[in-house]
């Protein structure tokens, strides 16, 4: 059954000002007349609103450092450590000129007086764009290549009070690509003796940002470079991984956004057709962040997605066309797209991230074996976190509603099955324009599965068994990418890297009798 808010299937084309200075003095708090509208335009905001940002791309990055707006902050008190290099509002707009893909090398005029500063072992702080520790320099003609790694915000402010709240303005977003290092891969995990909570990675290896080795030299960012664009379709992202085809799309609403997800099993056999949907209808939220810092401590620390309210819709199809079976398991995708909307703060490039991702097992037996199965959920509240004095409480006010199961089919010669997965949707607040660092998520998890009996004549009827779970989680990010707030080992054992919230569940038994139970 197709919903009647279904979009059409996507895979058809398939610092502070004196920059000069080492320790920048506290920054001034941001007055109400730098941020007079939460909404920017694409005719002001130059290709990145609703765009891609290119990081090898001077203009693009000019154009968003012209427009984007600044959030007017409750607190805002810094002190930042002494060795930090600062690159303010003009002198990013007139230095900055390029960002690698994943972030960690950042190219700057080297004619501007602030590079004769820098030297390993540095914060790099650019206005709006990165927090980031040298590594190493490297002169190419009138351009510096500084390679970063990633800094902890308690070493590079080690004594600071932030404290903002403000809607987020989900129209003025640009979509963001993931690199995944090939180190990183294999998720071998290299020796190292800092807690999980601060090595987590993209696929949970140690990134650290210690690895001595240099970033490719397409890295840097070129002027051919089309990595940014590749898959780029219309509103979304397009790709394949795992075998399979995939599509995100993000349309912005006047209420909020609607976040959609398609996939299917790219296979050149015709024997089997595997089909994945799901969707997420958002309202606006606000996003509520306070940290207090004290002598390199984190002290206190909140992050609240506030006022949310969402409906998803989830779906999956499978079908055999030849006799025999077809058993298959993919696992979390880890798709490496989101939509990324900056809220800056004095400076400070806090980002909220709108991301998914799916995984699927698979069984069909027998020629024209069939599932289809679909369902729908709604969730509403607050979701988040505080911690203080080595205690962590999370929101118990995110909430969800009981699922419903929809429409559903199945017929096959043996015992079929499936188990979907879709984490739809995940927000997260983070820091960095472009190879964002994660420091705190909600998300929504939707299992859906669907067992149907063998059609064998004179045992009864075919016995159905569809489940859907919905489980909110709120949490600290340590599977995506190291996490830029905690270095103190209090904060480590407080808090768990994710806390369930809810967990509703719907069964459905087909039909409704006792020889379809499981025991």
């Amino acid at each position: 059954m197709r919903s009647k808010h279904a979009r059409p299937w996507l895979l058809v084309i398939l610092s502070v000002a004196g920059c000069s200075k080492t320790a920048p003095p506290p920054v001034p708090v941001p007055s109400a007349a730098d941020s007079t509208s939460a909404t920017v335009s694409s005719s002001a905001a130059g290709s990145w609103v609703g765009g891609s940002l290119h990081g090898n791309n001077t203009e693009g990055l000019r154009a968003y450092l012209r427009s984007v707006t600044e959030v007017t902050p409750k607190r805002f008190k810094l002190e930042w450590s002494p060795a930090t290099v600062a690159f303010d509002r003009d002198a990013a707009l007139r230095s900055l000129h390029s960002i690698s893909r994943d972030g960690s090398v950042i190219g700057i005029a080297s004619d501007d007086p602030a590079v004769a500063k820098l030297k390993p072992g540095s914060i790099l702080w650019v206005w709006d764009v990165t927090v980031r520790k040298v590594q190493s320099l490297e002169t190419r003609g009138d351009v510096t290549l500084v390679r970063t790694t990633p800094v902890t915000l308690n070493e590079a402010i080690p004594n600071a009070q932030i404290e903002f709240e403000t809607p987020v303005n989900l129209s003025a977003y640009y979509r963001a690509k993931r690199v995944i290092p090939p180190d990183l891969a294999t998720g071998a995990l290299r020796g190292s003796s800092a807690p999980r909570f601060l090595r987590a990675s993209l696929n949970g290896a140690d990134s650290g940002g210690s690895s001595d080795a240099p970033p490719a030299p397409d890295d840097a960012g070129t002027a051919d470079d089309a990595w940014y664009d590749e898959g780029m379709i219309g509103d979304g992202f397009s790709g394949e991984k795992n075998g399979w085809l995939f599509a995100v799309g993000y349309q912005a609403r006047a209420e909020g956004i609607t976040l959609e997800l398609q996939a299917h099993k790219n296979e050149a056999s015709d024997n089997i057709d595997a089909r994945v949907r799901a969707r997420v209808d958002l309202d606006g939220f606000n996003i509520a962040e306070s940290l207090t810092i004290s002598n390199g401590n984190v002290d206190a620390a909140s992050t609240h997605f506030k006022n949310l309210n969402g409906k998803v819709h989830a779906q999956f199809l499978g079908r055999l066309g030849k006799p025999g079976s077809e058993n298959f398991k993919i696992p979390v995708m880890k798709l490496p797209v989101s939509f990324n909307i900056p809220i800056p703060v004095g400076g400070v490039p806090f980002v909220v991230q709108v991301g998914t991702d799916f995984t699927v097992t698979v069984g069909l037996a027998g020629k024209n074996a069939a599932i289809t199965v679909e369902g729908q959920t709604a969730f509403r509240g607050d979701g988040g976190f505080d911690y203080k004095e080595t205690k962590a409480s999370y929101s118990t006010q995110f909430q969800g509603d009981k699922p419903s199961i929809g429409d559903y089919k199945g017929f096959s010669l043996g015992v079929s099955a499936v188990v979907l997965g879709v984490q739809m949707p995940r927000l997260g607040l983070g820091l960095g324009l472009i190879g964002v660092s994660s420091v705190a998520y909600v998300d929504v998890i939707n299992v859906i599965t669907m067992t149907n009996g063998a059609a064998v004549g004179g045992l009864g009827p075919p016995c159905k068994r569809i489940t859907y779970a919905a489980v909110g989680h709120v949490g600290i990010d340590t599977e995506v990418i190291p996490l830029p707030f905690a270095a103190s080992e209090k904060v480590a054992d407080a808090l768990s890297p994710k806390r369930e919230i809810f967990n509703l569940s719907q069964e459905l038994l087909d039909p409704p009798i006792k020889m379809c139970e499981i025991h």
